[in-house]
């Protein structure tokens, strides 16, 4: 959606990059040499090897083009032709040749799905007629592609020591090209690169439908209104952009190019629309800042105006409005949740950070676009990697604005009731506090009793009172149990390195980020001293036991705490598991914790960074 909006900026940048070369039409071709089709280095990018012609008034058969001069071609620099917003027919001219002495199978790609209209011949030099000639474009149904395949793919096959010429004619609905790139593949290369995206593009889309469906569950199990604002916005950017990569068009209506061509404008429309909605919704701006929810209001109906030029069919022209709109729109998005931010608002932090990380994806995509930056998988899919986490911080932001919305109405609830109480019976209100105060004391006091003070766990003493009763506890009811000690490596060297207080807020995280894993009631973690603890927990098997402690594992290595000291170069834990099996009869407390104890150490000798387990 918001690659439209800086669309114009992408093709600036573009030309801007590729100014020397564009000068050259004013001039004689320089003559641009035959490509050989052998190679081992796949693909092969062929904007510096072919030659362009600009037909002004779109009347140029190819018979013509190939009696033209050679001065009235010219040569692109080395950059993809991207016109732009041009009415002109473009042709490109390739000269291709394999000399080795079988024949080679090659495929030629025209690497943007939105292409409008494109020609393609297979000429040999010397014969007049073309050996092969295709009519396709996403104004054509998806049918007359070569291949089934989501960008435009011509295949051809070049005798032993033959030559072999190739135009392509690429003419626009309605004045607006995308960048014509070409890559030259051989069939293993081709399928290989395919399978890597189509992996790639199924994270994605399969995470922004995880997000879908978990919110859609949210709203129909809540009936909050915010998660239907945020689904509908999600999907209709998730149609939006699976038909700007290609996909909607391959999978979903490819016998009907017109509506392929109008989705991408509507569904823009609608993204911008439904984006409005929830935003409104999420920042509160009716209440929070009513003179900016006026101005949102007035850009939504713009926006929904918007709608109407893409249903008719005016694709370049819808595409002019919204990109003045949207990006007027974008700014009073983003100018409302500064304003929030500043009055210390917590929905505006996870919108005005999700839209930041999605900035810097598009930024990047675009300067890629433009040449820029090197096409890499980095480059080449940083949008897709910049939406999803813009969904995944809505989605976090949604989370904390529910939860808040929940404190307040608790709040709100907790007062009028102590307001009736106190207006009803003073006294026996006032009794009532004090007697709750009293319990939240005496509950403060045996937690505090129990609870490490620095890290949240509970303490030694508390492991002590309850070790062995459940050792005992488990003999009796044939269950299976596992206890785990664990140990921050190399902890020593990190507070020598960075301090005690740094140590501290590492032993901080660490609890915090292991009690998150501990879902069911009956599991614990206790601080036994020092860098050590201790996890109880119920397990039926010894695999679900050791899984938990590989995940405890990666999970306090994925806080990313450096740590120079360590081999690892991060905060990481060590991990001794004893699976005490259910039918294994009694267990001495001592003899348990110190195999457990035992086989830390193991797991120190073997690297660290790991779980050592055992059954008994």
């Amino acid at each position: 959606m918001l690659l439209y909006l800086l669309r114009w900026v992408a093709c600036a940048l573009a030309l801007a990059a590729a100014a020397p070369a564009l000068a050259l039409s004013a001039g004689a071709s320089p003559g641009v040499l035959p490509v050989s089709v052998a190679g081992t280095s796949w693909p092969r990018v062929l904007s510096a090897d072919m030659e362009v012609l600009e037909d002004r008034e779109g009347r140029l058969e190819l018979s013509q083009v190939r009696a033209l001069p050679g001065e009235r071609w010219s040569s692109t620099g080395g950059h993809a032709l991207n016109p732009g917003f041009s009415s002109s027919v473009w042709w490109i001219r390739l000269r291709l040749y394999n000399p080795q002495d079988l024949p080679a199978q090659r495929l030629l790609e025209l690497a943007h799905p939105l292409h409008d209209d494109v020609q393609a011949w297979l000429v040999r030099p010397d014969v007049a007629h073309p050996q092969q000639h295709w009519h396709t474009g996403d104004r054509h149904p998806f049918a007359t592609r070569p291949l089934d395949y989501r960008t435009f793919l011509f295949p051809m096959t070049l005798e032993g020591g033959g030559y072999l010429e190739v135009y392509l004619r690429i003419a626009t609905h309605d004045g607006l090209h995308e960048a014509a790139e070409l890559q030259l593949w051989d069939h293993r290369n081709l399928i290989r690169d395919a399978e890597r995206l189509r992996f790639a593009f199924g994270l994605y889309y399969g995470a922004l439908l995880a997000l879908l469906l978990y919110n859609l569950f949210l709203y129909a199990s809540t009936h909050i209104t915010l998660y239907a604002h945020y689904v509908v916005y999600l999907g209709a950017f998730f149609v939006w952009n699976f038909s700007f990569r290609g996909f909607a068009f391959q999978h979903w209506w490819p016998a009907h190019p017109w509506w392929a061509n109008q989705a991408l404008p509507v569904m823009a429309a609608c993204a911008f629309v439904t984006h409005g909605f929830f935003a409104m919704r999420y920042l509160q701006t009716r209440t929070c800042t009513p003179r900016l929810h006026r101005g949102l209001r007035a850009m939504q109906a713009i926006n929904i105006l918007c709608l109407l030029p893409g249903l008719a069919g005016w694709y370049g022209a819808t595409l002019a409005v919204q990109a003045v709109v949207g990006c007027l729109g974008l700014l009073l998005h983003i100018f409302t949740g500064a304003v929030l931010l500043f009055r210390g608002s917590r929905p505006a932090r996870y919108y005005l950070l999700a839209w930041t990380v999605l900035a810097v994806g598009i930024i990047l995509y675009l300067l890629r676009m433009a040449a820029l930056l090197p096409a890499t998988p980095v480059t080449e899919h940083v949008l897709q990697v910049g939406s999803v986490l813009e969904f995944l911080l809505l989605a976090f932001g949604l989370a904390d604005r529910m939860k808040q919305l929940e404190d307040e109405k608790v709040q709100a609830e907790r007062a009028a009731l102590e307001a009736r109480a106190a207006l009803t019976e003073q006294l026996e209100s006032q009794v009532q506090e004090r007697t709750r105060a009293l319990e939240a004391a005496n509950r403060l006091l045996a937690e505090m009793a129990i609870t490490d003070e620095l890290t949240g766990a509970y303490n030694r003493r508390h492991f002590n009172e309850v070790y062995a009763p459940e050792l005992r506890r488990q003999a009796r009811s044939c269950e299976g149990f596992a206890l785990a000690l664990l140990d921050l490596d190399h902890f020593k060297a990190y507070n020598d390195r960075y301090g005690h207080q740094q140590g501290d807020r590492a032993l901080q995280a660490v609890s915090s980020a292991v009690r998150t894993l501990l879902k069911r009631s009956g599991d614990a973690f206790f601080r036994l001293g020092g860098e050590e603890f201790a996890v109880m927990m119920q397990a039926r098997q010894p695999d679900a036991a050791q899984r938990f402690l590989e995940s405890v594992c990666e999970c306090v290595a994925e806080l990313e705490l450096p740590h120079e000291g360590s081999p690892h170069g991060r905060v990481t834990i060590s991990a001794g598991l004893v699976f005490l099996s259910p039918h294994g009869g009694p267990h001495d407390p001592q003899t348990v914790f110190a195999r457990a104890d035992a086989l830390l150490y193991q797991a120190k000798a073997a690297g660290r960074n790991t779980v050592a387990s055992a059954v008994l």
